[in-house]
């Protein structure tokens, strides 16, 4: 319970870095630092509460996925996989843990997956029928092993989503299909 603990606030605590970084688009005849700070305190404010409020279950689903890991079969570690959890408390709240692949060739290598986080939390934002989802959160997860210890590397991105009609969700997988067939 306490290494799942420690694990769950390095996690919370990139996900507020994460938030922080963020340039703020804001026009404001305030100077930039000013308007940096306040978006600053809102965006962090809203994340270290979603963080609070995401249930002890959920955070136990979650680090539980990540202690499978060394566990799942060789071949599958080698070639990476994805898993989907979400929230127990915020129905609009989807995790996608990316386990990167350890043969560095591979399709799912860190190389080739880390730079399309985005890209990939949009596609599962579109994907998703879910008419009440506001968050998708991808986490890369990469196992290093050395000198006999084993460390976790996170990358993570955040990707809010603006709320669509089921219909609109219908539309827009349609129009994927139909560009998918094209391309083929």
């Amino acid at each position: 319970m306490e290494q799942a603990a420690v694990l769950w606030s390095q996690l919370s605590s990139q996900m507020i870095a994460m938030v922080s970084k963020k340039p703020v688009a804001v026009k404001s005849k305030e100077p930039p630092a000013e308007q940096q700070k306040k978006s600053l305190g809102l965006d962090f404010f809203h994340w270290q509460q979603q963080i609070l409020d995401e249930s002890l279950f959920s955070r136990h689903e979650l680090i539980r996925t990540l202690y499978k890991h060394p566990k799942q079969e060789m071949a599958l570690q080698k070639q990476g996989y994805v898993i989907h959890q979400h929230s127990y408390e915020c129905l609009g709240r989807h995790y996608v843990l990316i386990f990167y692949g350890q043969d560095l060739e591979g399709q799912n290598s860190k190389a080739r997956i880390q730079p399309n986080l985005a890209k990939i939390a949009l596609d599962v934002a579109t994907r998703l029928p879910i008419a009440e989802l506001h968050h998708v959160i991808v986490l890369g997860i990469d196992f290093i092993a050395e000198a006999g210890d084993t460390f976790i590397d996170i990358d993570l991105w955040i990707q809010p989503v603006d709320k669509m009609t089921q219909r609109e969700r219908q539309l827009t997988k349609q129009l994927q299909q139909l560009q998918q067939k094209n391309q083929n």
